[in-house]
Formats: structure tokens, sequence, C-alpha cells
């Protein structure tokens, strides 16, 4: 089964969207903040790694920026992807994390449809650079 890391600190947020991907087949973790997505993806046996992580940026702790930076620098959590879903609009905050290694950036409020989306073509483009590399 594939599994996503929802990493928010709000408790509705992380909710709403651990039903929205369960409903579509999807094995969801939560944590609250990305202190808590590092260690628990750093820390997890290589069958327990998220298939890819949703993220907030603005959380305690550690802001999404910050733990973008530990996942993408540590090798075993490099290749995860990572989608920012955020109320931050700004065009800049897309860019760094983008630059950062982010493969997707959605703002809050989204529209219908679009989170599963998301996390659907990112798996699908993991899924080929494994296959390419194979």
């Amino acid at each position: 089964m594939t599994r996503v890391l929802v990493v928010d600190d709000d408790p509705n947020m992380r909710d709403m969207i651990q039903k929205l991907l369960i409903a579509q087949g999807y094995q969801v973790q939560q944590v609250t903040n990305g202190e808590e997505a590092v260690n628990v993806m750093t820390s997890a046996a290589i069958a327990e790694m998220p298939d890819v992580v949703v993220m907030d940026l603005m959380m305690p702790q550690m802001n999404g920026f910050e733990a973008l930076q530990k996942l993408k620098s540590t090798p075993s959590t490099a290749r995860v992807p990572v989608i920012i879903v955020t109320a931050r609009n700004q065009t800049a905050d897309e860019t760094r994390a983008r630059r950062m290694g982010a493969v997707d950036y959605i703002t809050k409020p989204w529209p219908s449809g679009e989170l599963e989306d998301r996390v659907r073509i990112a798996l699908s483009s993991r899924r080929s650079a494994y296959i390419r590399m194979a």
C-alpha cells in the first residue's frame, strides 16, 4: 500500500488531508511539525518510508523549509517526493521550495480534487524515475 506522511500543525487540516487520501486508497501517517517528520523519516526502516510527503510550511519547532532542507540533504530521504501545502501564496516561497527540492506547491484552499491529483502525479513521477534507474 502506498504511504503518505502528512505534516501540519493544524489537526483539522491533517485530518481533512488524511480523509481525502484514505479515500484514494493511501495509508496515511500524521505528524505535527517538521522536526517530527525528519525524526520519523530518518529513523524509519526502509520498508516503512513514506512514498510521498505532504507538508505545510508554517509550523512550530521546525518549519517546512527547514524540514525540506534536512530531508533533501539526507541520502535515505532525499528521493522521497515532498509536496508543499500552505497558505503562503507568494511566488518567492514557491520558488524557494522548488529550488530546495519540493516536487509541487499547493496553496490553501485548493480546488476539489487538486491535492489528490498532485499526489498521484508525484507518485507516478517517482515510479517512472525508479524504472529509468533500473
